[in-house]
């Protein structure tokens, strides 16, 4: 049998981590979200009027309907996972880690939705993500298009580097 040597590092600071930094502490910040200005051009660009936002909260929300990741002011409903879509054109800007959940959950349903996401192809997702999608649009780096919220700023965090893209999946 042949032995394989692992070495840890331990936690690796500095710029080769800062990516992956930024992708781990946004999944759970949540406080961001797409400009409003790129998100009027998103829906003028591809014709289209999402009836819903999920995945977001009070603050952050980009429609008049929403669902929140945690009960606060205002929200449809709770735990969008766990909701049913259809008769919906949703807007979803998921936490990263939840986007195999979403694109199944839209495969289940069978139904169009737009999807906000960064261009990270070494994930299993980012695939189905290119494949599936009827339209897709490139809308910038994510330091140009996201808008960091109070505490995402008060507790010194960053947004992820790299290019986002809305993709219209059907």
């Amino acid at each position: 049998m042949e032995s394989i040597n692992i070495t840890n590092n331990g936690n690796q600071t500095g710029v080769r981590n800062e990516i992956a930094d930024a992708l781990s502490r946004l999944s759970r910040a949540g406080d961001y979200k797409l400009r409003e200005k790129i998100f009027r051009q998103i829906c003028l660009q591809m014709n289209l009027n999402p009836t819903i936002d999920l995945f977001s909260q009070h603050f952050n929300n980009l429609l008049p309907r929403f669902m929140s990741t945690i009960r606060g002011h205002g929200e449809t409903a709770i735990d969008a996972l766990n909701q049913t879509w259809k008769k919906e054109l949703p807007w979803i800007h998921p936490p990263i880690l939840l986007l195999p959940a979403v694109l199944k959950k839209i495969r289940e349903e069978q139904i169009e939705a737009m999807i906000i996401a960064p261009l990270l192809p070494g994930q299993i997702w980012y695939t189905e993500l290119l494949n599936e999608n009827a339209q897709s649009l490139m809308l910038g780096w994510s330091n140009e298009i996201l808008e960091p919220g109070t505490s995402l700023i008060k507790k010194n965090l960053k947004l992820p580097q790299g290019k986002i893209c809305c993709s219209l999946m059907d």
